[in-house]
This record gives structure tokens, sequence and C-alpha cells, in this order.
């Protein structure tokens, strides 16, 4: 099932900065997938209570081919 751009882009402008990992010299060097499965967890549980199903791994997958 493809993500509604809509839907997609609320997700994508959502403030990620606690699910970028960095480096010893503070230098952005990927994403917790941990952190971005949870966040995109908590997402979909929100529109789900709107009535719009969202699959958390869809909407992942999604962010990063954006990125």
């Amino acid at each position: 099932m493809a993500i509604d751009a809509n839907v997609s882009d609320l997700f994508f402008n959502l403030d990620h900065d606690d699910c970028k990992l960095h480096g010893s010299k503070g230098e952005f060097i990927g994403w917790n997938a941990h952190a971005l499965y949870d966040q995109a967890t908590w997402f979909c549980d929100t529109l789900g209570r709107l009535g719009v199903k969202v699959d958390p791994g869809e909407l992942i997958q999604d962010f990063h081919g954006r990125v």
C-alpha cells in the first residue's frame, strides 16, 4: 500500500533530532532505527485515532526514500 503524500509530508517534517546518530565530532552519521520506528509508531497510533491507518514500516521506508 502506498503512503498518502500528505501523511508522508507530515511525518517527514516532524522534528527527528532524537532519532539522529552523531559521531565523536558531532557530525551526523545516520539514523537510530529503533528511535525512528518508535516515532513512526507513535505517529501512526495518533493518526489511527482519527481513522487513518498507516503502517509504521511503510512510513519509515518512505522516509528513507525521501532523505
